[in-house]
């Protein structure tokens, strides 16, 4: 888990956020993802992290882009393995 401190916090109702939480998105996190996917992979983005931190996504829509690019800096490891073409392939034929 890594915490990014925002350079600007976000003020959200009576609340303010300084820091995000980031770690290895969950399959809810990831599903949120593919649901938004629809409407761009910048929304889709914000809908994982939403999901992820529990920071509502207006909220989140409030962050300024030198604190979103580093939030996006430390997914970038897991977003990798994501696509990694490591694990099964789905060939059930046998090995020899």
């Amino acid at each position: 888990m890594t915490t990014v401190k925002l350079k600007t916090p976000i003020k959200h109702g009576d609340k303010t956020i300084d820091s995000i939480e980031v770690e290895e998105p969950s399959v809810g996190g990831v599903g949120a993802y593919q649901k938004a996917e629809p409407e761009g992979e910048f929304q889709a983005t914000i809908a994982m992290l939403s999901a992820e931190t529990g920071i509502p996504v207006p909220a989140l829509s409030k962050m300024k882009m030198s604190d979103f690019k580093t939030v996006m800096e430390s997914l970038t490891p897991f977003i990798k393995a994501l696509g990694d073409d490591t694990g099964p392939t789905g060939d059930s034929s046998a090995q020899t």
